[in-house]
């Protein structure tokens, strides 16, 4: 199983992605899986809304070119007056 951790903002900044650094810095918020689902704006309203959030899209492993099913857990973390969305998710089989 391969798994991460991420780390953006509420805006959709990624700030840390070490599964795809190349995504580190870009804003993701309109980002669409396959299936045309906008999965990080629906994360993001997720974890605000309660805290914490499982969510289900489609995305890229590491490495590979083919979308897998990923099923990532989010939640909001407060720091030094700055909010932060917290990811990591797996790939089911």
């Amino acid at each position: 199983m391969y798994t991460y951790v991420f780390v953006g903002r509420p805006d959709g900044t990624e700030l840390v992605n070490p599964g795809q650094p190349s995504l580190e810095g870009k804003n993701l918020i309109d980002t669409t899986d396959v299936n045309g689902q906008p999965f990080v704006r629906d994360y993001i309203a997720a974890a605000e809304k309660n805290g914490s959030a499982w969510v289900n899209y489609y995305w890229y492993k590491p490495g590979q070119n083919e979308p897998a099913r990923k099923r990532t857990y989010v939640r909001t973390v407060q720091s030094e007056g700055t909010t932060y969305i917290i990811g990591s998710g797996f790939y089911p089989q």
